[in-house]
């Protein structure tokens, strides 16, 4: 995703001028090993909504503020079936996908009809950039020149875009066992405060930091090899994630001690 947002950015920096005299493209999306678990409909979804938000968050030209999506791409979708479990269905869903790639055209009779339909002709003419194809290399040189010689764009380094993916991944894996000894004094926490019984749980304050102390030193071993900017940036931003989960717990606790200490002083000077 971070890669298509660039890809997103330099092309309404350098090619996108206005909606009525820019061709459209078609964003055909291949989900491998689908297994049918999630429908379709609901990836299709979730990853419209994705490009829709990285679409938001673009920096646009001037005159382009308020473009949308849609106003330059249409989105296709198509899942494959699990490669390893269920290979005879892989090959014969890959061979109806490959029938696709063919001209044809949109019929006015269906518009309204999403183009993830599993028969839609996918080389539509509204896509054709007119390269003959013994042109297509100098064409495809002049984009990349372009791309590569404007000094405005801000582009990561293959190094840079490696670094960002692996350290989020990182991230993920490093708080799963994180999330084991924190959870559970998370919900304690909420039962508790339901119950209208907040307690102190012993020794939190150890358990917190030395849940703290793992979770980054896990993240260092791995993702200190990437990218060194990359790297302390993504490492700050998890440990703001982690901390902040802490400070709830932390604050939860010091209030649980407040009610306790109130309500001891007031039995004990009660019973006095």
């Amino acid at each position: 995703m971070g890669l298509l947002k660039t890809v997103f950015e330099v092309n309404l920096q350098l090619f996108l001028k206005d909606r009525s005299t820019t061709l459209r493209s078609l964003l055909f999306f291949v989900i491998r090993d689908h297994l049918g678990t999630t429908p379709l409909k609901n990836l299709r979804s979730t990853l419209l909504q994705d490009l829709s938000r990285i679409w938001s968050t673009l920096s646009k030209p001037p005159g382009l503020e308020e473009s949308k999506l849609e106003d330059y791409f249409d989105v296709a979708f198509v899942a494959l079936p699990h490669k390893i479990l269920q290979p005879e269905r892989f090959i014969s869903e890959v061979e109806k996908l490959g029938t696709r790639f063919r001209e044809g055209y949109r019929d006015p009779k269906k518009s309204g009809l999403s183009l993830d339909e599993q028969s839609e002709p996918i080389l539509l003419p509204e896509y054709h950039r007119r390269i003959p194809a013994d042109g297509f290399s100098i064409y495809a040189q002049g984009i990349w020149d372009q791309i590569v010689n404007n000094k405005d764009l801000d582009l990561p380094t293959q190094q840079e875009l490696l670094a960002q993916f692996r350290c989020d991944e990182i991230s993920r894996e490093v708080l799963v066992a994180f999330d084991e000894i924190i959870a559970p004094l998370e919900n304690k926490q909420s039962e508790d405060v339901r119950a209208g019984n907040p307690t102190v749980i012993p020794e939190l304050g150890q358990t917190i930091n030395v849940a703290r102390q793992d979770v980054l030193k896990n993240f260092d071993a791995e993702a200190s090899r990437y990218h060194k900017g990359v790297y302390a940036r993504k490492r700050a931003e998890l440990a703001d994630q982690v901390d902040s989960r802490l400070k709830q717990l932390f604050q939860r606790q010091l209030s649980a001690a407040h009610k306790s200490g109130v309500n001891q002083f007031s039995e004990a000077v009660s019973a006095a």
